[in-house]
């Protein structure tokens, strides 16, 4: 999907290149996105994404967003002075992260399409400081555990668009 993407700062630390960039979304949904930043033959995926200004009420009503990806590069491998920055994909959860009956109902019928018998529940617990949701199994397919079948649930909650976008950057 093509997107469009502006450089705002590039910063090389002792420890990790930070680049940050402005990333026109798709929606006003609050996506997630995901970069590499390839030196030489090593691809080094983000480490950590943040978004700037989130703490602004106005930033998720605007498509374009500004987010800070953190790359850990020790600086003896900057050797090359070039990279590649790829932004790689954005991802959606499903429900913005709360698992609704209707999600579960969505989250259900993925499942179904890739893993046929596997029946699970989202069970949610009230508590002190909030609270939160866990997975409880009912049966799986043959040969899957129950560690697959979480790490399965998990990526159906989310949609992704790949994104074809890329740079070279000066690391200096």
């Amino acid at each position: 999907m093509p997107l469009e993407v502006e450089v705002q700062d590039v910063q090389v630390a002792p420890q990790a290149v930070v680049a940050t960039l402005c990333i026109e979304m798709p929606t006003l949904e609050p996506w997630n996105p995901y970069a590499t930043l390839t030196i030489g033959n090593e691809e080094v995926p983000n480490a950590e994404v943040r978004l700037l200004n989130a703490k602004d009420p106005d930033v998720m009503q605007r498509k374009t967003r500004c987010y800070a990806f953190t790359f850990p590069v020790d600086q003896g491998r900057l050797q090359a002075q070039r990279a590649t920055l790829r932004l790689e994909a954005l991802w959606l959860e499903l429900g913005n992260g709360y698992w609704d009956d209707e999600v579960v109902v969505q989250l259900h019928a993925r499942a179904q399409k890739v893993a046929p018998g596997l029946k699970f529940e989202v069970v949610h617990e009230r508590g002190e400081f909030g609270g939160g949701a866990y997975l409880k199994f009912h049966a799986l397919p043959e040969g899957m555990t129950t560690e697959q079948a979480i790490l399965l649930v998990q990526r159906l909650g989310m949609d992704e668009i790949p994104v074809a976008w890329e740079t070279t950057l000066a690391l200096k």
